[in-house]
């Protein structure tokens, strides 16, 4: 049995826009599942080889040549492909290149149930 979920979620930016450059928003999947594109937002969500990690170009989800502070968002999404009958696990988001936590992950919680 195969199920295919759509996640969706947003991303809400607000400081200084130097702190998002070059940092990247990293999601990693349960063993159990596989992620997938959605066409309107495969530019934004680059799927790794093995569907297992989703990375995320932050300075890609607003505009850089602000200057000022932001406070922007953006929604995103991927497909989830369920390969076992039963999932019980979540997942891991972090940000890569966040020296000294200039970035803060506020919600960043996902399940995965039956």
């Amino acid at each position: 049995d195969v199920d295919i979920t759509m996640v969706y979620f947003k991303v809400y930016l607000e400081g200084n826009p130097k702190k998002f450059i070059n940092k990247n928003i990293v999601i990693l999947l349960p063993m159990q599942v596989e992620a997938y594109p959605i066409e309107q937002y495969s530019d934004d969500c680059n799927i790794s080889s093995d569907k297992k990690r989703i990375t995320i170009d932050i300075s890609k989800l607003f505009n850089r040549n602000k200057v000022k502070r932001i406070a922007d968002s953006k929604i995103l999404g991927f497909q989830v492909l369920k390969n076992y009958p039963e999932v019980d696990s979540g997942l891991e988001v972090s940000i890569n290149n966040n020296k000294k936590n200039k970035i803060k992950l506020i919600n960043n919680k996902g399940i995965f149930r039956k």
